[in-house]
């Protein structure tokens, strides 16, 4: 259960009232379209095609420390989302294999910047906001207005190198018996 905790300030008590156990916290930051700054262009960067989720789902798996193949689980809904335009997806390219992705799952004009990664060998070089910026700048070329996103420890830096604030704190609960 994800909860935004400024909105509900009295909610986690009572969850924990109820049996639920407080996993994690994350800041909560948002980005708006007028601040949201153009990619320049990027020829190893491009938006994901259906057929290439698997090995993007991969990759991702493999840099959350996930075993290879997990995030499988996720391809039917990824799958229909790009095909009927509510999810966005692009990565970053090297060999014929992602190294780097997100997606934006689209809600109307509200989005939400999610499950990006990096291959662990090549972090800290810039390669999540050169998937990221022309993401976002897809998003908002199709009409969105407000991307959101749950940083994260340690990835804020990036999100704010994109031109995201932070708004608030995400708190996230398992329920009575895990």
């Amino acid at each position: 259960l994800e909860v935004f905790a400024d909105l509900f300030p009295g909610l986690g008590e009572a969850l924990e009232r109820a049996g639920f156990t407080k996993d994690d916290t994350a800041p909560v930051m948002a980005l708006g379209a007028a601040d949201s700054t153009p990619a320049p262009p990027d020829a190893d960067t491009r938006p994901l095609t259906r057929e290439e989720l698997k090995a993007f789902l991969y990759a991702q798996d493999r840099a959350y420390g996930g075993f290879v193949g997990g995030a499988l689980g996720w391809l039917p809904q990824l799958e229909a989302g790009l095909k009927e335009g509510y999810i966005l997806g692009a990565a970053l390219w090297r060999d014929g294999k992602p190294v780097s992705g997100a997606t934006v799952i689209v809600g109307g004009t509200v989005g939400e910047l999610a499950g990006v990664f990096t291959d662990a060998a090549l972090r800290r070089r810039g390669l999540a906001e050169r998937v990221c910026r022309p993401l976002l700048e897809a998003f908002f070329a199709q009409g969105g207005g407000l991307c959101w996103l749950s940083a994260a420890p340690g990835a804020e830096g990036l999100y704010r190198r994109l031109g995201f604030r932070e708004v608030g704190t995400q708190v996230n609960y398992s329920g009575p018996g895990g």
